[in-house]
């Protein structure tokens, strides 16, 4: 067993819910603390559902785990439904499609959002550190919450040594993510780090843009220089003029904007309480449908001819199905109304920008004037002459502070780099004493010297050779990243067809032997031998008895159901 950090919380799976709202199956698993393993028969046990009762669990928590698109989900999108624990407290988590929502123990709501980098932040406020990554657009962003698990999962059919493709949709960042995602995983570089290379870059900007302000501010000043203290001419009243103009054009052009986006959140607004009120309606709905039902059920009672009912089991049956179509209809419109939400949102702080530029040009160049002719008017040429030097001077001093503010960026971001040589020692020890342990042939191990390094074994050595990699990274972040979250390992052992039964052993005994201290580890196995392990660990065996490709049934169908209803 791993010893792990103290502060450090762990994050554990207590069960998890597979709903087909369309063919009326579902699939309802309990999981432990410690070890899991999920058995097939040795005969029979391929193509019962094991991979994707493993892959559905960080699938429900953002990732796209990589099902099989011909045999997964084709009884309509599923609820995925995921109860776990984070330290002492409980939590739930929905995903339909695009769609998480997360409840507390008491299935209180705390958020619901329809894309990931609005889960991502909400999940980091909540559970995760923050991993930042460069983009395509060369910035650097708020990472999905998928990246916080790769260190986490091995998936069946994607098996490559220091290689992520356990989940699809790993596009979304710059392709030399490779390398800050290690790190920022690791405690070294993580927020602190990227804030750091975005700070930079966004002094660079504003160094770009007052360099390019002071410019500006020299050639107008050379033009009333020009005449020194005579009167301008009106060919050069007219050069200032033009200069003004330009001012007064970016005002223009803002003010449109502003007036657009102003615009949009006025036709948000409406769509929202229309949403709203949608939202109200199917819950009166709902509602009168739930309690017709228990009517019929106590009165014997026709809801329609009020006549006595003999037997009431097909008018409660239809009255069943209409409570499920408006909890169906209910989640629907409520990712909808989530959606507006968020483009409303986003039009505020648009249009807060527009204002806030608006008034920076009004404030600068117009003194609160709308008007050329009244700032030409209120002026004379020593009044322009002070100004403008006046703003030269401003100009140049911030020039300075800005230089001063990069070069501390800079001196922190070498200072942070220098911290990796730490954490790439303790990482290669790590590997190095795991491979002589179980006896793992890496070739030129001693030339590896980076955490970011890939290297190559042989093909009967790939399996272990990969788990023995994850292990080493994940000792790793215990060590230097202690209060980071402790998440379950979850290994999606292959089907045994490439593997002899030794390999077998010490690829599970390398596993159980990094379980973190009250972790949890979720595995798979046809025909796991438990007795070559129960001495050394307690293992929660899980057999799966269900037919090949039937993982969904009729049996936890009506348990999963009252689970999402509690969630409404």
């Amino acid at each position: 067993m791993l010893k792990v950090g103290e502060k450090m919380k762990r994050l554990i799976i207590e069960s998890v819910s597979i709903i087909s709202p369309d063919i009326q199956k579902a699939k309802y698993q309990e999981f432990k603390s410690g070890i899991n393993v999920i058995v097939g028969d040795k005969i029979k046990g391929n193509f019962i559902g094991k991979s994707s009762l493993l892959r559905s669990v960080f699938h429900s928590l953002g990732a796209d785990a990589k099902f099989a698109k011909d045999d997964w989900e084709k009884e309509g999108p599923y609820i995925y439904i995921t109860e776990f624990k984070v330290g002492d407290k409980k939590y739930t988590i929905l995903r339909k499609q695009e769609l998480f929502r997360l409840f507390d123990e008491n299935n209180t709501e705390l958020f619901t959002v329809i894309n990931r980098e609005d889960l991502s932040k909400r999940l980091n406020e909540l559970f995760f550190k923050e991993v930042y990554l460069l983009t395509h657009q060369q910035s650097y962003s708020l990472a999905h919450p998928v990246y916080n698990y790769l260190l986490n999962y091995i998936e069946q059919k994607e098996i490559h040594l220091c290689e992520f493709r356990s989940f699809n949709s790993l596009t979304a960042f710059h392709g030399s993510y490779y390398s800050d995602l290690l790190y920022s995983l690791l405690g070294v570089d993580s927020k602190e780090y990227s804030n750091a290379v975005t700070t930079k870059k966004e002094l660079e900007s504003d160094l770009k843009l007052k360099q390019d302000a002071e410019k500006s501010l020299l050639d107008m000043l050379n033009i009333i220089n020009s005449k020194s203290n005579k009167e301008l001419s009106l060919d050069e009243i007219k050069a200032l003029r033009d200069a003004l103009t330009r001012f007064e054009e970016q005002y223009t052009e803002l003010a449109s904007q502003a007036n657009k986006t102003k615009t949009k959140l006025y036709e948000a607004y409406n769509a929202k309480a229309e949403l709203e009120n949608l939202v109200k309606d199917i819950r009166y709905s709902l509602e009168d449908t739930e309690k017709t039902g228990r009517s019929i059920i106590k009165e014997h009672i026709c809801p329609i001819c009020h006549n006595e009912l003999q037997d009431t089991s097909n008018t409660y049956f239809e009255n069943s199905n209409e409570v499920q179509n408006y909890s169906y209809q209910l989640l629907d419109v409520e990712k909808d109304l989530a959606n507006i939400e968020r483009e409303i949102q986003k039009l505020l702080v648009k249009y807060e920008e527009y204002l806030n530029l608006i008034k920076d040009i009004e404030i600068r160049v117009f003194d609160n004037k709308s008007e050329i002719s009244d700032k030409l008017e209120l002026i004379g040429l020593r009044k322009i002459k002070s100004n403008i030097n006046n703003e030269i001077n401003q100009t140049k001093s911030d020039i300075i502070k800005i230089n001063s503010d990069i070069e501390a960026e800079n001196i922190r971001i070498r200072n942070l780099k220098k911290l990796r040589s730490d954490v790439d020692k303790f990482y290669l020890k790590a590997l190095y004493d795991i491979s002589l342990d179980y006896d793992i042939r890496i070739p030129a191990l001693s030339k590896i010297n980076k955490v970011d390094q890939k290297f190559q074994v042989d093909g009967n050595q790939i399996m272990i050779a990969t788990v023995a990699w994850l292990c080493s990274l994940l000792k790793t972040k215990y060590e230097f990243n202690k209060t980071s979250l402790v998440l379950p390992l979850i290994y999606d052992n292959p089907n045994n067809a490439n593997f002899d039964a030794e390999n077998d052993y010490k690829i599970f005994k390398l596993l159980f032997d990094n379980l973190p201290e009250k972790g949890q580890i979720v595995t798979s196995c046809v025909g796991f031998e438990e007795e070559k392990y129960s001495e050394d660990f307690d293992i929660n065996i899980i057999n799966l008895t269900n037919p090949q490709y039937e993982l969904l049934n009729s049996n936890d169908y009506q348990n999963c159901l009252e689970k999402l209803n509690r969630l409404r």
